[in-house]
């Protein structure tokens, strides 16, 4: 798999190239999205129904409009996975676009910014859940 993979970027490279994009960003943004692909190919069995848990599940929750239809179709995927995925695309997105955009060095830091920033908001968050378990 490995090797298809780095044998279909020459022709990857050659189909963007009229775009202007660096080659640097076409390396960055090509294993980037080889990645996101590698994960969304096997996050159905991370989500299906074999090893689904109900910890991020609210039994008494009732589920409404486009949420309801889509859960009505069997996808085994809480809403708040759903929100997770978006998040990482959006993340993904915003990385780029830093990327393409800033010069190495401003990218660097804007990049340090972002990682740090989402790991501090996920240290609160997960205090916070952590002292609501231990209050009940």
């Amino acid at each position: 798999m490995v090797a298809v993979i780095v044998w279909l970027f020459p022709f990857v490279r050659t189909a963007l190239a009229h775009y202007g994009f660096p080659d640097d960003l076409l390396v960055i943004g090509y294993t980037g999205s080889i990645v996101i692909l590698d994960i969304a190919e096997v996050a159905g069995n991370a989500i299906s129904g074999e090893s689904n848990s109900a910890w991020d599940e609210d039994l008494n929750l009732t589920v409404e409009g486009a949420a309801q239809a889509l859960l009505m179709e069997e996808v085994a995927a809480s809403p708040r996975r759903i929100w997770l995925f978006n998040l990482a695309v959006v993340l993904f997105a915003l990385m780029f676009l830093v990327l393409w955009k800033l010069p190495a060095g401003l990218a660097l830091v804007a990049l340090a910014l972002i990682d740090n920033s989402i790991a501090v908001g996920m240290w609160r968050f997960g205090l916070f859940h952590l002292r609501a378990c231990f209050v009940e």
